[in-house]
């Protein structure tokens, strides 16, 4: 039985063409929440400013976050971030007179991974929306 030669190892992965731009993220994450938030659809590009806020209602609260993230992750779809997974987390909690403050941490390369933040507050509620970049070759 003869040995067959070790095949050469994989080539090393390429390096990012192009970071996205997280400040154009964080605007169309922070548009996506507040249209949201406000019952807009994603079609429906109308400013009016006579909309009510949204209050908060423990009865949709989860199925509000989820949706959410559906929807912010369907409105970061149009940038271009071909070569990047993205990963969407909403919450939302009742404000009655208190502080909100959250920490994230996570393990990647910060040369070409990133996120962006955003936090919208009512009378009632603070919802919070992370989006995460991860590059992906």
């Amino acid at each position: 039985m003869a040995l067959r030669p070790a095949s050469p190892p994989p080539p090393p992965p390429l390096p990012p063409t192009h970071r996205p731009d997280l400040f154009s993220v964080e605007r169309c994450l922070h548009d996506a929440l507040e249209r949201g938030l406000s019952g807009l659809g994603p079609e429906d590009d109308s400013c009016d400013s006579s909309r009510t806020q949204a209050e908060y209602n423990d009865a949709w609260t989860a199925d509000a976050c989820r949706i959410l993230a559906a929807f912010i992750t369907r409105a970061t779809a149009k940038l271009d971030l071909k070569r990047y997974k993205t990963a969407c987390v909403v919450r939302i909690i009742e404000k009655r007179q208190q502080r909100f403050c959250s920490h994230f941490a996570a393990l990647w390369n910060s040369d070409c991974d990133g996120y962006c933040s955003v936090i919208h507050e009512t009378d009632t509620l603070v919802a919070h929306a992370l989006l995460m970049l991860v590059y992906w070759d």
